[in-house]
């Protein structure tokens, strides 16, 4: 086995697919259930028990076989996510069981981040405080905007009031990491609005924020409502044309680099740390443990439908057909500790072995991100070889065009205030330059 496939597993993942409502910039695997917090009669919402066991018994089936077959790899957590969907939108006794498990098959460091995504207008139902004791100790916030318009544009069900109660709601548990996730270069949006959301996001104190510009991907709904506008505009006519004209336009990217440089340098200027490319902490004990993990390149569990994993060198991806997942994971097998690699990873639809040389070239590829800077030394303890020349021969021409900097010693490479602009093309040029004749 090799050095880099010789790594602890201290961090997992839980996907909980499963919304109130799917908003329009989504194309998460989700399932909407408008009736979760009250009947759970609709068609999606009764997956929801059979998926809640299936899930459990992934995580034990997995624990289990890691224990026997890998033992010297498997140490207690020191971060557990919960991402989704809303994962927040679940009952408190169905979350405490998931965190309980993980703590009885895994075990959790004592400061393990315990991070559970919430919206800002579903939470009432949750006893946090009981929760903060069982471990949870961090809420990531989906914000977004706080301005009306755009709230519902984006089809989101909460209002800016709704963010600052449930700020207020969750400091009450006792929890005092939170994360806010804000989205910028939204339809219509323009540079005062983008300074009244930091505004309001610094007024709330968060410890975290995660900043993106928005994507429109193909499964989602804006998706289509903007390809559809340009299909429109070929016409000369058409009954919908008055109203697909009527969406707001996109900032060009112009706008929306200068939405984010302002984002940058306004959450810095108020006593942020910008550690990563879209990442801002008050300190270096609140950045995300999970997120630099997957950075970093480091192994991780990935439980559920659609959750990705990496260990032991090897990449894999869930099944996205909760009626697949459930079926497959609906009892759990009496012989989960001497399971194959085949029958472990059942519901993987996707198998990535990485060789050395992949590995590699994905290291600094993420890395680069983690604003700061790659230590080679951390590359040569990783890998148990010296970086070869050809990523260094990259990281070097990334130096001579100012997208990377680097100490005279050349032991520690850094990504520019230029070069965040343009990191895709370091990581372009990194992926597969080992391979090349």
């Amino acid at each position: 086995m090799k050095a880099f496939q010789a790594q602890s597993v201290e961090h997992a993942y839980i996907h909980i697919p499963f919304c109130r409502h799917l908003c329009t910039y989504c194309d998460f695997c989700v399932l909407p259930c408008s009736d979760i917090l009250q009947t759970r009669t609709s068609k999606n919402a009764k997956f929801i028990g059979p998926y809640l066991q299936a899930l459990q018994h992934e995580i034990t089936a997995v624990a289990l076989n890691w224990r026997k077959q890998r033992p010297d790899l498997l140490k207690p957590l020191k971060s557990l996510y919960f991402g989704g969907g809303t994962p927040g939108i679940l009952q408190t006794e169905e979350l405490a069981t998931l965190i309980s498990l993980c703590r009885e098959q895994f075990g959790l460091t004592d400061t393990c981040e315990l991070t559970l995504e919430l919206n800002p207008c579903n939470y009432q139902h949750l006893d946090l405080k009981y929760l903060h004791k069982l471990g949870l100790n961090r809420v990531s916030l989906g914000l977004q905007t706080s301005n009306l318009q755009l709230l519902k544009f984006l089809e989101r069900e909460h209002r800016a009031e709704d963010a600052v109660a449930a700020v207020d709601y969750i400091r009450a548990a006792g929890i005092d990491n939170i994360s806010l996730d804000l989205i910028v270069a939204l339809p219509g949006q323009d540079m005062a609005a983008v300074a009244a959301d930091l505004a309001f996001v610094l007024n709330l104190k968060p410890q975290h924020v995660s900043v993106y510009s928005l994507i429109l991907e193909a499964g989602s709904k804006l998706y289509q409502l903007y390809a559809r506008s340009a299909c429109c505009q070929t016409r000369t006519s058409g009954a919908d044309s008055s109203v697909i004209k009527a969406l707001p336009s996109l900032p060009d990217e112009d706008t929306e680099r200068e939405m984010v440089h302002y984002v940058q340098n306004t959450l810095c200027q108020s006593g942020f740390r910008h550690y990563e490319i879209s990442n801002f902490a008050l300190t270096a004990d609140f950045e995300s443990r999970h997120n630099t993990a997957v950075w970093a390149a480091r192994p991780y569990f990935g439980f559920g439908l659609s959750a990705g994993s990496y260990l032991a060198g090897v990449r894999r991806t869930n099944t996205k057909q909760i009626k697949h997942y459930i079926d497959a994971w609906n009892v759990l097998p009496s012989n989960s500790a001497d399971l194959s690699e085949k029958e472990l990873y059942r519901t993987a639809i996707l198998t990535e072995k990485n060789t050395q040389t992949e590995a590699m070239e994905d290291y600094f590829a993420f890395a680069l991100r983690y604003l700061c800077g790659v230590k080679i030394s951390d590359f040569e303890k990783y890998f148990a070889c010296a970086v070869p020349a050809r990523i260094k021969e990259i990281l070097d021409w990334g130096c001579g065009q100012n997208l990377l900097q680097t100490n005279e010693q050349k032991s520690i490479y850094y990504v520019t205030e230029k070069g965040q602009d343009y990191l895709d093309e370091i990581s372009r040029r990194l992926l597969g330059c080992l391979q090349e004749n």
